[in-house]
C-alpha cells in the first residue's frame, strides 16, 4: 500500500541462480547447486531500493550468500543471510584395477570416472608427466590424486641405488643408501654400504646417481 515491493524465496532463488551463472560457467566440470537455504522473504520500502547479492568465494560445497538491501545512491540499508550447496562434477583420472604402494602407474590400470569434486582430498592427477608409481595403495575406481604419484625417476630416502663414479681414468660401481628424496638432476646425500662412508651424489634416475 506504501509503494514497497517483497521478494519471496523462489523470486530470490532464481535471482541466485542467474546471477552465479557465468561464474558456474567458467569453472571446470558440470556445477550444480541445490539445497537453498534462503531467507523466505525480503521487503523493500520503495521502487527505489534494490537487492545486491554479495556471494562468498565459489568453491564446492556450502556456499555462504548475502543479499544487500540498497537505497538508489548504492547505501547499504541491511544485509540478510543464506546459503546454497555447490556441487562439481568432474571427469578424473581413477584406478581401473586395485593398485599397491609402488605399482608402476600404465596405461591399463588407468580408467576415468565421474566425481563430486568436493569429495576430493586433493588436486586430481592431470594425466601429464611421469613416468608415474603411486605412493599409496589405490582401490578399484578410486580417484587418482596428484599426491598419490611419484616420478619412478625419483629417488627416495632409503633406497638402495648404485652409485656410478668417474673421475679422470677412474671409473667403479657401487651401492649406495640415499639419504634423502632427490629428483634427475639434485644432488643428494648418499651412504656406501660397505665403507659406511657419506657422499654427494647427482641423481640421474630412479635406481642411480653418480659423481663426474
Amino acid at each position: 500500500q506504501r509503494g514497497g515491493l517483497v521478494f519471496g524465496e523462489e523470486a530470490l532463488r532464481s535471482y541466485v541462480v542467474k546471477s552465479l551463472t557465468p561464474q558456474l560457467a567458467a569453472m571446470p566440470g558440470e556445477a550444480e547447486l541445490g539445497d537453498f537455504r534462503l531467507p523466505e522473504y525480503i521487503f523493500l520500502a520503495h521502487a527505489g531500493q534494490r537487492i545486491q547479492l554479495e556471494p562468498g568465494k565459489l568453491a564446492p560445497g556450502r556456499v555462504p550468500l548475502r543479499f544487500a538491501v540498497q537505497e538508489a545512491d548504492g547505501t547499504v540499508l541491511r544485509r540478510v543471510s543464506g546459503t546454497v550447496n555447490l556441487t562439481l562434477w568432474l571427469t578424473v583420472p581413477a584406478a581401473s584395477r586395485p593398485l599397491s604402494k609402488g605399482d608402476a602407474l600404465t596405461p591399463d590400470s588407468v580408467t576415468f570416472m565421474r566425481v563430486n569434486a568436493g569429495q576430493l582430498r586433493d588436486l586430481p592427477w592431470d594425466g601429464q608427466g611421469g613416468p608415474w608409481q603411486t605412493v599409496r595403495a589405490l582401490t578399484t575406481g578410486e580417484a587418482i590424486l596428484q599426491s598419490d604419484l611419484v616420478s619412478q625417476n625419483m629417488v627416495r630416502r632409503g633406497d638402495v641405488l648404485t652409485l656410478d663414479y668417474a673421475r679422470g681414468n677412474v671409473r667403479m660401481t657401487t651401492k649406495v643408501e640415499a639419504l634423502a628424496d632427490g629428483s634427475p638432476g639434485d644432488t643428494i646425500a648418499v651412504r656406501n654400504l660397505q665403507t659406511k662412508r657419506q657422499v654427494y651424489a647427482t641423481v640421474r634416475d630412479g635406481g642411480t646417481v653418480e659423481i663426474r
